[in-house]
């Protein structure tokens, strides 16, 4: 769960928990892939801080900071009030809830290196410096476009449902919690993105603009984003045996450029 902090590098993080509450996790840092491997690495190989909570109070610290996230290990059936202290507020832009004014004059005021875009389907992890770079705008339009695409071109054309009646089976649940998307500078060798939870996409204006510019979306040119999120779709027990890893995974750009097609149509049509 994000909560919109970002732990300086090397300070002391203080977390507050309520009495009764010890099944959460806090994580630092959003880059959880381990680079031993990696043979001159652009980073250290671990840069990322998890731990359990105590109720009282909790210290923690990361020598590279990172965002700020909690883990509950069980279901909360209602919203845990938890006090950060020594942190600092990120930039989010949270669809429905930020206006395109605050979040433009937060990424210009802010002196995180990180924000998070997040919706109910997907977030990401991006630089802040990239948006001021190529100075993306309509950011409410293009997470909605990114959180109708994870609900029609993936969950709704599997046949997965958000909400269940009384009548359906289980197995038609869509996920409950977003996916996850985050640039890191080091990925496995030849590795340009990873699927998982968090995908992992290489670090650079390439994936950014991706993720960010309208035309891509318009024109079903996000095929990186669409591919390894497709890949964290893929149902083997169902419809997609092994030889086909690579390809089924694909099905779901497809289903998002036809849907930019026959709007293209009908506008013509008009």
């Amino acid at each position: 769960m994000s909560t919109g902090y970002y732990a300086a590098p090397g300070e002391l993080v203080i977390i507050d928990v309520p009495a009764g509450q010890n099944s959460l996790l806090v994580q630092i840092g959003a880059w959880t892939y381990d680079a031993s491997a990696v043979q001159n690495a652009q980073r250290d190989p671990i840069i990322y801080s998890k731990t359990s909570l105590s109720p009282g109070r909790n210290y923690m610290r990361n020598l590279y900071g990172g965002p700020i996230y909690i883990i509950p290990q069980i279901p909360q059936n209602t919203p845990v009030p938890i006090t950060f202290s020594n942190v600092v507020k990120m930039p989010d832009f949270i669809y429905g809830q930020t206006s395109e004014a605050a979040f433009q004059a937060a990424i210009r005021s802010s002196c995180t290196p990180w924000l998070e875009l997040r919706s109910e389907n997907i977030i990401f992890t991006l630089p802040r410096q990239f948006f001021i770079d190529r100075s993306v705008t309509d950011i409410n339009g293009l997470i909605k476009e990114w959180n109708d695409a994870i609900k029609y071109d993936y969950y709704e054309w599997e046949g997965l449902k958000e909400v269940l009646s009384a009548n359906d089976d289980p197995v038609d649940q869509a996920p409950l919690l977003p996916w996850r998307v985050v640039q890191d500078i080091t990925l496995p060798p030849g590795a340009g993105g990873v699927a998982g939870y968090p995908f992992r996409a290489q670090y650079g204006y390439g994936w950014f603009d991706e993720f960010t510019d309208h035309d891509y979306l318009k024109n079903a040119a996000s095929w990186g984003t669409f591919h390894e999120i497709g890949h964290n779709n893929q149902q083997g027990k169902y419809w997609s045996w092994g030889s086909l890893g690579e390809t089924t995974n694909n099905l779901f750009i497809f289903k998002n450029a036809k849907g930019w097609v026959f709007t293209l149509l009908n506008t013509l049509s008009c």
